[in-house]
């Protein structure tokens, strides 16, 4: 449980980084963190199910869209970088 809650803390801080975690880097901390877990399937599943909540406070996505809306050119890389990592919590969340 101490692990999910360390993986939660830092993939929110992440989000207020200016680098945004690739889904392979997400997957390798996923595994790490649930890989003592006596059922790391569900573990990877609650973990997932927790980052979706997370996303939900995504600032740098939400700054990519309202950019977007105002007309100012935010760093296309990192908005597509959130993009992925968004698709990607929500392809394993569920």
């Amino acid at each position: 449980m101490k692990k999910l809650l360390f993986g939660f803390v830092f993939l929110t801080s992440a989000a207020n980084a200016t680098q945004i975690l690739e889904p392979q880097e997400l997957q390798k901390l996923t595994s790490t963190i649930c890989s003592q877990h006596l059922d790391p399937t569900l573990c990877v599943k609650a973990f997932y199910k927790v980052i979706s909540y997370a996303k939900e406070n995504d600032d740098y996505f939400y700054y990519c869209q309202k950019s977007k809306d105002s007309g100012m050119s935010p760093d296309k890389e990192l908005c597509g970088q959130s993009q992925i990592l968004r698709d990607f919590i929500d392809q394993n969340a569920n």
